[in-house]
C-alpha cells in the first residue's frame, strides 16, 4: 500500500521541514509543464500536492497517521487469520507442565528451610523489641541545667525529649548572658538532630497585664530571632506563651521559662 509518505520519499517521522523541502523537490520533477503537459506527470504532480496539503497540516497528519495504523493492524489480522487457517500451518498445543511430587525427604527438607527463613526474619524484630524495652527501663539521670555553676547536663544523646527550666528573666540580654552554655549545647544538638524540634513555652506571674505581657511578648520574639539566626527554621520551633499561674509554686520565681527539645 503506497502512503503519502511512500509519494514525498520521506519517513513517518520527517519534520515540517524536512516535508517543505521533499514536496519542493518533487513538485520540481514531476511538474507537467515541465514535461510538455504530460497527463502522466500531471496525476503524478496532483498526488504530490495532495500529500503535501495532508502531511503539512498537524491535525490531518494525526487524523492520516492514526487511519495507516489502523490499516497495518487489520492488514497484520487478515495474514495471521489466514496462516491459522492453513492446515501446514498448525501445531499442536503444548502440553502444560506438570511437576513431579516431592518425595518425603524433600518436603522434610523444605519444612526446615521454611522454619530458618521465619526465624531468620522475625529474629531482628524480637530483638528491637527487647532493646527497646531494655531501653525505657534503664533509668538516667533527669536532663537539667545547674545555674549556679552553669553547666549542662547532657541528655539528648540518650533520651529522645529533654527538658530545662530558667527562672526569673528580667530582659532578652539577661536570658542569653546567664546561660551561654544552655543555649550553646541546645543550638548543637538541633544542629546535630535535623528532625530534632524545640518548644518554648513561658510562664509570667499576672500576665493579663498590659506591661508583663508585653515584656513576656518581647521576650519570646527575641528567643525566636535568635534561633532563626542562628541556622533553626520556623517549622522546628514552638512557642507557647501561657496565660496561667507558674507550675512551680514559689513566691521567689516571678517568671519561668520551659524549653523542650525533642528528637
Amino acid at each position: 500500500m503506497r502512503t503519502y509518505y511512500d509519494i514525498l520519499k520521506v519517513s513517518t517521522q520527517a519534520t515540517p521541514a524536512q516535508l517543505k523541502k521533499a514536496y519542493r523537490q518533487q513538485s520540481k520533477k514531476y511538474h507537467p509543464d515541465l514535461h510538455g503537459g504530460s497527463k502522466q506527470y500531471e496525476e503524478k504532480f496532483k498526488e504530490i500536492q495532495k500529500a503535501y496539503e495532508i502531511l503539512s497540516d498537524t491535525h490531518k497528519r494525526a487524523l492520516y497517521d492514526s487511519q495507516l495504523i489502523a490499516e497495518q493492524v487489520q492488514t497484520t489480522q487478515k495474514e495471521k487469520s489466514k496462516i491459522d487457517k492453513d492446515p501446514r500451518t498448525y501445531r499442536r498445543p503444548p502440553v502444560p507442565y506438570k511437576p513431579r511430587p516431592k518425595t518425603k525427604n524433600e518436603k522434610i527438607r523444605d519444612k526446615i528451610i521454611d522454619i530458618a527463613l521465619i526465624i531468620a526474619f522475625s529474629l531482628p524484630i524480637w530483638l528491637g523489641f527487647f532493646i527497646f524495652f531494655y531501653g525505657n527501663l534503664e533509668k538516667h539521670e533527669p536532663p537539667s541545667f545547674n545555674p549556679n555553676n552553669k553547666k549542662v547536663v547532657p541528655c539528648l544523646e540518650r533520651q529522645s525529649t529533654c527538658n530545662w527550666n530558667i527562672q526569673n528573666i528580667q530582659n532578652p540580654q539577661n536570658l542569653w548572658e546567664n546561660n551561654q552554655n544552655l543555649w550553646s549545647y541546645i543550638l548543637r544538638s538541633l544542629k546535630n538532630y535535623r528532625e530534632a524540634t524545640i518548644t518554648l513555652q513561658f510562664y509570667f506571674k499576672q500576665l493579663n497585664l498590659s506591661n508583663n505581657y508585653e515584656k513576656a511578648e518581647e521576650i519570646m520574639a527575641s528567643l525566636q530571632t535568635y534561633l532563626s539566626i542562628n541556622g533553626i527554621p520556623s517549622e522546628r520551633i514552638r512557642l507557647q506563651l501561657i496565660h496561667s499561674d507558674i507550675p512551680i509554686p514559689s513566691e521567689q520565681i516571678d517568671s519561668l521559662l520551659t524549653i523542650i527539645v525533642e528528637k
